[in-house]
């Protein structure tokens, strides 16, 4: 049996008061208090004295009403976030690392995903904002400012990440600089010789990957390079994409770039299909494949935000604006970049 102690809604706070020999005010301010880097709680209270009526609550049982203090404080210390793809490796990271550093200052984390759909999105926000969470971190579809502005109109602060919707006001942003990231693929590219580079996405509105394709012409006619950009039905993208490398290849192509996880996954697939030689063939640059690449042999070169400082920034970002103790901002990040290696057989 486990050692856990059964939760009994007939203990009450009165009951750990008196068993623990303090008040009820202060069993209060220590079982709701926050806690400190170091596991410190945050009150009024010793550390020696917190630990005990800690203890004596999980001994008894005690469950904290967590209505209740919502009614209280009119918080209830969640919050939610809302990606288009949980199962995407980018944003699985970044979501892992939001719910880390969420639960870390006592808040639990809400997370769904969209598939980028409007309706989606605007289901999720209806239902987060029903459940009574205390913010949004959000990476947002294209054409949801209307449930955006229903957030804000409840006076609730939203931050979005990896995506923008730059005719919103009142919201934090935390963005990859994707100009800046498509412009260093084609510089890994260049660094390595080649001379007509191919791009390969799905048809989309998401100005993610759209900025990363600007910055990638803008730097191949800066330098000279041929680039030539093809753009598929996204339903149809796996398969299309293996006759879209092949002809590439036949035209001369020496370079291609993937400008999403989703897109580099379905080239690389191509590419081993097709039997193709990386880089002998057609040399890589993939994008937010940071814990993949060593999957793959050899390596290929990839650009990535770095999820960790996302993650961070945005929640930071947030529960300042939670607590009232910071503001929303616009933060742009800096791409990181891997250069692939040959590896001898």
């Amino acid at each position: 049996m486990s050692d856990r102690p059964i939760v009994s809604p007939d203990v009450t706070i009165r009951d750990v008061a008196e068993a623990a020999g303090v008040s009820i005010s202060l069993v209060s301010f220590v079982l709701n208090a926050r806690r400190g880097p170091s596991g410190e709680y945050l009150c009024s209270a010793s550390q020696k004295t917190a630990e005990r009526i800690v203890e004596t609550a999980e001994r008894l049982g005690y469950h904290r009403n967590k209505a209740a203090t919502s009614l209280r404080t009119g918080r209830s210390d969640t919050i939610g976030v809302i990606v288009s793809d949980i199962s995407n490796t980018c944003f699985g990271q970044i979501c892992r690392k939001i719910e880390k550093l969420a639960n870390d200052a006592g808040y639990l984390t809400i997370i769904a995903s969209t598939d980028d759909r409007k309706e989606n999105f605007r289901q999720l926000v209806d239902k987060f904002l029903y459940s009574g969470v205390d913010g949004f971190i959000v990476a947002p579809c294209h054409g949801v400012e209307d449930s955006i502005a229903k957030i804000l109109k409840r006076r609730l602060p939203v931050v979005l990440f990896d995506r923008d919707l730059p005719g919103v006001e009142g919201v934090g942003r935390v963005l990859l600089d994707n100009e800046k990231a498509g412009r260093c693929a084609v510089r890994i590219l260049c660094s390595q010789g080649r001379k007509h580079i191919g791009l390969v996405r799905y048809e989309t509105d998401i100005p993610t990957i759209i900025a990363r394709e600007n910055g990638c012409r803008e730097e191949a006619e800066k330098n000279g390079i041929s680039f030539t950009s093809a753009i598929l039905a996204r339903e149809t993208m796996r398969r299309d994409i293996v006759s879209v490398l092949h002809n590439a290849r036949e035209e001369g192509i020496d370079a291609m770039i993937f400008p999403s996880n989703a897109i580099t996954v379905d080239g690389l697939s191509a590419i081993n299909e097709l039997g193709f030689s990386i880089p002998e063939d057609l040399a890589v640059v993939g994008f937010d494949q940071e814990d993949r690449s060593e999957m793959f042999n050899p390596w290929f070169s990839f650009v990535n935000q770095p999820t960790k400082l996302v993650a961070e920034y945005s929640f930071r970002m947030l529960l300042g604006a939670i607590k009232g103790d910071g503001q929303l901002e616009t933060k742009i990040i800096n791409p990181l970049y891997t250069l692939g290696s040959k590896i001898k057989k």
